[in-house]
């Protein structure tokens, strides 16, 4: 591919990531096409290159293995064909693509590990695209296409569900909401949301959850766990305060419009939901490890959870110590 390079990923006027070169993962449906109207408008704010990608599908996955036989080269080569001509169609079909730097490939292999070299190689920075394709609109999220690439993409992904697609999710009223654990590993998804923040004019609600904890061992046999003291949980509380409301003020030095609440909560996911709800968010950004930095199995984590209920975009970004 050309224009290749990553100059001009931090912002001349806030310091912050900006993306150059946005790639969208397509597989010629509907619901995977729905994601281009914002992509676009991201890469038109942001004077982003914006790269359109299908991974070809391979004759033996749509016919039986002696029929593949006789007929491979030929209906191969002209599926192929289809493909690029899909891809190449897209600029004239799709208004929001008018006047954009577009890239296309039809790439080769397994889809997620495809993606993720083309992302390796042409540096890419962020990756848009619907949780849904192919599949039935009510397939479950982990096992898909989405999942595997926030496991194997080391670039933020913003992922959002085909029935949550505003052209610009974001604005004075739709603030980008972070949670964040005190670790510097959840800290990572600052940055993308800072640099997004900054492009709608949105404010940066930062999020803390703190979970009433349980202590995993007792001496009584058979007992239940034990809650821990109340002001063990009163201290945790008082940290994370003490935690967000000094990284606000950090950012408010910067210039940035910045809110900061603790909220005790079992389950967090549940609260960040309902958070999202209640401040019409347009964006929530998160990393995909916390406190600890152990690898954490998407299904039935908090982001598996956003992604799949949340009501607005979901921005999924990697330590930078994994790059």
């Amino acid at each position: 591919m050309k224009q290749r390079g990553r100059a001009g990923r931090v912002h001349p006027s806030g310091g912050v990531t900006m993306f150059r070169r946005i790639l969208v993962p397509l597989d010629g449906s509907d619901f995977a096409e729905r994601i281009l109207p914002l992509a676009a408008d991201l890469a038109r704010r942001m004077g982003s290159t914006l790269a359109l990608v299908l991974v070809h599908r391979r004759l033996p996955a749509l016919v039986a293995a002696d029929e593949a036989a006789q007929v491979e080269p030929l209906f191969d080569k002209q599926l192929r064909e289809e493909e690029e001509e899909y891809l190449d169609g897209l600029h004239t079909r799709v208004p929001a693509l008018h006047g954009l730097a577009i890239e296309h490939a039809v790439l080769e292999g397994t889809v997620a590990s495809a993606i993720a070299e083309y992302v390796q190689r042409h540096d890419v920075d962020l990756v848009a695209m619907t949780t849904h394709g192919r599949g039935p609109i009510s397939r479950f999220w982990l096992g898909s296409v989405a999942d595997r690439l926030v496991r194997k993409v080391h670039v933020p992904i913003l992922l959002v569900r085909p029935d949550n697609l505003p052209q610009f999710p974001l604005g004075a009223d739709r603030p980008v909401l972070v949670p964040l654990d005190g670790s510097p590993l959840a800290e990572v998804a600052l940055a993308p949301a800072l640099s997004l923040a900054a492009l709608g004019g949105s404010p940066v609600a930062l999020l803390s959850v703190v979970e009433p904890g349980f202590v995993p061992w007792t001496p009584l046999p058979a007992a239940e766990p034990v809650p821990m003291e109340a002001e063990s949980l009163e201290r945790r509380r008082l940290r994370a305060t003490k935690y967000l409301h000094e990284l606000a003020e950090k950012l408010r030095a910067q210039g940035r419009q910045v809110t900061a609440e603790v909220q005790l909560g079992a389950d967090p996911a549940k609260v960040i939901l309902h958070e999202v709800d209640e401040r019409k968010a347009g964006l929530v950004a998160l990393a995909t490890r916390g406190l600890g930095g152990a690898e954490r199995f998407l299904l039935g984590s908090v982001a598996d959870k956003l992604i799949r209920s949340a009501h607005c975009a979901v921005l999924v970004v990697h330590p930078e110590d994994e790059r």
